[in-house]
């Protein structure tokens, strides 16, 4: 049996390189420095590599679909993240979670006025907007178990955002356009 002997690309000195993520789009491989707090790219073209410091610690990036740029995992929360120049546009903290049937990946975004649903690889699928921004949680609900209750909370927003968010604390019903699974019983 042949060894094989790794090659370094890039002597980074990262203090802590975690979730890398290959862009077929780019034809590159981006991956994180969460202690460091950096967004790196190594490009598989020519191999010429860049940094991006980031304005705090930086967990993870998955590609966005539809749009330029990613969905980041910030310390603060999630947020669209833009490089070239660098632009962190909050979508909030990740507070309820649950799976669907499809076993997708369905998220509340406290702050970030959506719940979004992730596929099994980790990829954005897709969010729905609510008319206010601390979504907390949501249960499938119905004899097909089709549609999507979400819940809102109104506690620390001030007069002003009370004012501009008159449905915050209200209980939603969206078109999930899926199946959730069955909520557990207690069996004492």
């Amino acid at each position: 049996m042949t060894e094989t002997i790794p090659r370094c690309v890039w002597s980074a000195g990262a203090l802590l390189g975690e979730g890398p993520m290959w862009s077929a789009r780019d034809n590159a491989v981006y991956w994180v420095d969460i202690k460091g707090q950096f967004l790196h790219r190594l490009s598989l073209v020519d191999e010429s590599k860049k940094s991006w410091p980031m304005p705090e610690r930086i967990g993870w990036v998955v590609e966005r679909s539809n749009q330029p740029g990613f969905v980041a995992g910030l310390k603060s929360g999630f947020v669209f993240l833009t490089i070239d120049p660098v632009t962190i546009k909050p979508i909030g903290n990740p507070d309820g979670m649950t799976i669907d049937a499809q076993d997708h990946l369905w998220v509340a975004h406290w702050g970030g006025s959506r719940v979004s649903r992730f596929r099994p690889d980790g990829s954005f699928d897709r969010a729905i907007k609510l008319p206010a921004s601390q979504i907390t949680s949501y249960v499938f609900a119905g004899d097909k178990l089709d549609h999507l209750f979400v819940t809102s909370a109104a506690i620390g927003l001030s007069q002003e955002q009370r004012a501009a968010e008159p449905l915050a604390g209200s209980l939603f019903e969206v078109d999930p356009g899926c199946t959730g699974l069955p909520t557990r019983q207690f069996a004492g």
